[in-house]
């Protein structure tokens, strides 16, 4: 099994470094979700390696002059308007959909999170001083 584990994370790791110049992910804290959201232990197990496949990641894509960039975990993705910025203070855990009050516009959570997760990312690329074209 942890071979398999392995041989899984060098060939993801791989085919994403061979694949973009760039990867941004977010700073996940896995056993903190598992330890407060029990549906999650059956998807994301503790003896998945988020830490090795991040640390392969970042090598491969390195080692080709690519970047990583990691956005940190309390960056508020899911409570950001992706469209005009307005940040939704209250919205819990258990609303999936919600409605911008400043431009309307309907946001899905997780597509709204992907959505910010990347500009933040791509804003602290820039701050590093690597140019991006998206």
């Amino acid at each position: 099994m942890v071979n398999q584990k392995r041989d899984w994370i060098h060939k993801t790791t791989l085919q994403l470094a061979n694949t973009f110049d760039a990867v941004i992910l977010e700073d996940l804290n896995i056993k903190g979700m598992q330890q407060f959201h029990s549906g999650l232990s059956k998807s994301v197990t503790l003896d998945f390696s988020w830490d090795q496949f991040k640390t392969s990641l970042n090598y491969k894509l390195e080692w080709r002059g690519k970047h990583y960039q990691e956005v940190d975990r309390f960056f508020p993705s899911s409570k950001l308007c992706s469209v005009c910025g307005y940040k939704h203070e209250m919205l819990s855990l258990s609303e999936h959909e919600w409605m911008c009050p400043e431009c309307g516009t309907h946001h899905h959570r997780d597509k709204n999170a992907s959505a910010n997760i990347k500009k933040e990312g791509i804003r602290l690329l820039e701050e590093r001083g690597i140019p991006v074209i998206s």
